[in-house]
């Protein structure tokens, strides 16, 4: 129902607001326990769609590792400010390199003390998928609020608008054409279509350029901003696609039990490869 959507996204909107409006190290922090707490969510909702054991050591392994992603972001950083405007902060990769090495080597080390055998790697491959999929690609949204919020806000509005983008297209060709729309993948989501990634194009494009229009701060320019909009419209239903694989695997319809939301991964899918993408954009030297 849209009315138990809207009971539970409106003070969730408004929460996430607070961290932009609330001044310098009180935003960061607000935004850091914001952002743990949707970790451990979509942690929680990971190991229950892979088949792992809930609260079971890869779920601690996997609680301790985005803790310390998080740590990396608030503590092993430097700032500096390029062209004047642009503030940038640096998480330490040798750092984050470490961590991933070391919890590579946990997921196996969670297998050790029962009998080897086809289950045990299949443990080990979900507890790395989880790990990645979840933890590694949403610390990088916290990353970019920590380099501007600003962001932060731009990615999330550009990355749902195309959401909305792909759902209005997608069901207005299911609706006019002779023979419905064009899937995309059948067997992992029937309703995505073809149409719909044209949607949601042009809704990332026309947000992304209204967003560059009025947000100053933000130096990218016009063919950049086209650009940025057609790459998040791909990975983000990529994205989509990726959580939904999870739930039909486990024979689920939503990954939690937010009202009308259905759970933290089905909030958060879209953005789940974007904090990485938008990241690279801004400071790799070929963008």
């Amino acid at each position: 129902m849209l009315s138990d959507r809207l009971k539970v996204a409106i003070p969730l909107i408004l929460i996430v607001c607070l961290a932009f409006f609330l001044p310098g190290a009180y935003g960061k922090t607000f935004f850091v326990l914001l952002a743990a707490a949707m970790l451990a969510g979509a942690v929680h909702e990971g190991c229950t769609l892979t088949g792992l054991k809930p609260f079971g050591a890869q779920e601690i392994l996997l609680f301790g590792f985005s803790a310390c992603l998080l740590a990396n972001i608030c503590f092993c950083h430097t700032t500096k400010v390029v062209d004047d405007m642009l503030i940038v902060s640096n998480f330490s990769p040798l750092v984050e390199v470490a961590l991933l090495l070391f919890f590579l080597l946990g997921a196996f080390v969670t297998v050790f003390s029962r009998p080897v055998d086809q289950s045990s790697l299949r443990t080990v491959a979900c507890t790395i998928l989880v790990g990645v999929l979840v933890c590694w690609q949403l610390s990088y949204i916290v990353r970019l609020f920590f380099t501007m919020p600003m962001l932060v806000a731009y990615l999330v509005a550009v990355t749902k608008m195309g959401d909305i983008g792909a759902y209005t297209f997608g069901s207005l060709f299911a609706k006019v054409l002779p023979g419905g729309n064009h899937k995309l993948s059948r067997h992992v989501s029937p309703k995505k279509s073809w149409e719909g990634l044209l949607g949601g194009c042009v809704f990332c494009i026309i947000t992304s350029l209204i967003f560059l229009l009025c947000a100053k701060s933000l130096q990218f320019g016009w063919i950049q901003g086209i650009l940025f909009g057609v790459v998040a419209a791909v990975f983000g239903l990529l994205g989509d696609l990726s959580e939904s694989l999870l739930k039909r695997a486990a024979g689920v319809k939503d990954s939690g039990k937010l009202p009308g939301l259905g759970g933290v991964l089905d909030v958060l899918d879209s953005l789940l490869p974007m904090g990485p993408i938008l990241y690279l954009w801004c400071f790799l030297p070929f963008f």
